[in-house]
């Protein structure tokens, strides 16, 4: 005679159904925390775009030559702003003090 664990149909029941209910819970978890990453992305993604036309602007309206610490006060402490010259190869302004002792990139993407 075989036993069984489960031995009441009570039992059973009691359990598959609490083991849906747990999937159920962990499926919604689990779409909440992608919606919530996918809106935190663009969000980032907006900011970075709009702190970018920014720096355009504040760019084209002084000029590369007379940009000053003052002119990028609105921008984030935690972006980095560096203006290069031409083909880029000296920096005129950066508001961080490590990116002029980087060595030259091989391709270097224009905002302007």
């Amino acid at each position: 005679m075989k036993k069984s664990f489960f031995r009441s149909k009570a039992l059973r029941l009691s359990l598959a159904f609490s083991g849906l209910i747990a999937g159920l819970i962990l499926i919604f978890v689990l779409l909440f925390a992608l919606v919530i990453k996918k809106n935190d992305r663009r969000r980032q993604s907006d900011f970075l775009s709009r702190t970018a036309e920014s720096v355009r602007s504040i760019v084209q309206n002084v000029g590369p030559d007379m940009v000053t610490e003052s002119d990028f006060m609105e921008i984030p402490y935690f972006v980095s702003v560096c203006i290069y010259e031409g083909n880029g190869d000296r920096t005129v302004y950066s508001n961080d003090p490590f990116i002029r002792n980087l060595p030259k990139a091989e391709e270097k993407q224009s905002i302007i």
